[in-house]
């Protein structure tokens, strides 16, 4: 059987028609690299015309997410995001451009960090599929959130600084279409922020991937990940959508790429500078504490990690030093398998002890988080602090 399928129509997003399997599901194609679907879906099956109908329709957050890959609902998922991944962005953000400015989130699902963004003192707008999660966005957090997709809006081109789409690109059934639209949003100046699964080996077969369990096969999922790119596939994407200048930044998950794109080179912010920029109000404020507090617990992990890897290498030292050098006399050789077990258990509690700190830093962050969503709740309830006191003169 021929590896290599030619077709009239263009199967890829780059336009070529050169393909070969990869798997039951994907194909590799042999000019960019890219992974796509061997069986296209039709176009009515991303079509969200209420939410009764259409795979985005609110059906995929509150039960596609949960009972297929185990992830939270909306309302837990909003909370969970909000003290890793949406700090990590919104520290990333800063790197680039200070508040105010108007960020436009793609695809923001239940818009924790649009609400972020908007708390960091940002013009914060987002785009989601389902009625129902807009909805719900909108009330949760307070800020602009349009039904999608992105194409059918009637957005003034040039008029966000910045553009983020976090677990989207993978998605989207024409990608160069999309990233054309948003490449026409940005002002000058402006940049586009992506976050999407890495195909890092498309020298490899999925066999290989099989063999030694690759945590990448987890992104091949058919039902809704039409494309799964390499870098350079990527790079190609964005330029051809008016995004030449690319940069690739340190990605949260090792099975992501994480990159920044602009018409133009970039100027990143010093950190001193960008965090300054968020003394103005009480929530920017409140987002700067949330900030400071996530720069401690990763300082906190690299710590220990640092010393749990220092001490498991002592301890290695130490038990090869006893292994190939115990006398050979009974009582001696007790003694030293005494030790040898010892330092082993020493180990395992040394490993245990970083794993809890760990999690104690996880629980305290998590923590931190709910009484800022305490305070937001409490905050609505409270009357205006301009309001005149009560009673005459």
């Amino acid at each position: 059987m021929s590896t290599v399928s030619l077709s009239s129509t263009p199967l890829c997003w780059c336009g070529s028609a050169c393909s070969k399997p990869f798997s039951d599901d994907y194909r590799q194609c042999l000019d960019c690299g890219s992974l796509f679907l061997a069986a296209p879906h039709a176009d009515d099956y991303f079509r969200v015309s209420n939410d009764d109908t259409g795979f985005y329709s609110s059906a995929y957050w509150l039960d596609y997410l949960p009972s297929a890959h185990g992830q939270p609902d909306v309302v837990a998922r909003a909370r969970a995001d909000l003290p890793e991944r949406c700090l990590y962005w919104l520290s990333t953000v800063l790197r680039f451009r200070q508040p105010p400015g108007k960020i436009l989130e793609l695809g923001c699902g239940p818009a924790a960090f649009t609400g972020l963004l908007a708390e960091a003192g940002f013009e914060a707008q987002g785009v989601e599929m389902s009625p129902a999660i807009v909805d719900w966005a909108r009330k949760t957090w307070n800020v602009d959130v349009f039904r999608g997709p992105l194409e059918q809006l009637s957005l003034p081109p040039g008029s966000y600084a910045g553009i983020a789409a976090f677990d989207v690109l993978e998605h989207l059934p024409r990608p160069l279409q999309t990233l054309r639209c948003v490449a026409d949003l940005l002002e000058p100046g402006g940049w586009a922020l992506f976050q999407t699964p890495c195909f890092r080996t498309p020298d490899q077969t999925h066999e290989a991937l099989v063999e030694r369990s690759d945590r990448f096969l987890e992104q091949m999922k058919p039902e809704e990940h039409v494309y799964l790119y390499t870098e350079q596939a990527v790079e190609r994407l964005l330029a051809e959508a008016g995004l030449p200048w690319v940069r690739f930044l340190p990605a949260l998950y090792d099975y992501d790429m994480f990159v920044i794109a602009a018409r133009e080179p970039l100027t990143e912010i010093d950190r001193a500078e960008s965090r300054a920029a968020l003394l103005g109000s009480r929530s920017q404020r409140t987002a700067l504490a949330l900030l400071d507090l996530n720069d401690a617990k990763q300082d906190s992990e690299r710590y220990w990690r640092l010393k749990g890897e220092e001490r498991a290498l002592s301890l290695e030292r130490e038990l090869r030093e006893y292994r190939f050098g115990i006398p050979r006399t009974s009582e001696s050789f007790g003694r030293a398998e005494a030790e040898i077990r010892r330092l082993e258990s020493e180990r395992r509690r040394t490993a245990a002890e970083l794993v809890r700190a760990m999690e104690d830093n996880e629980r305290l962050q998590l923590e931190l988080c709910r009484l800022r969503l305490e305070q937001i709740e409490t905050q609505g309830r409270l009357p205006s602090e301009t309001a005149a006191p009560a009673g005459g003169s």
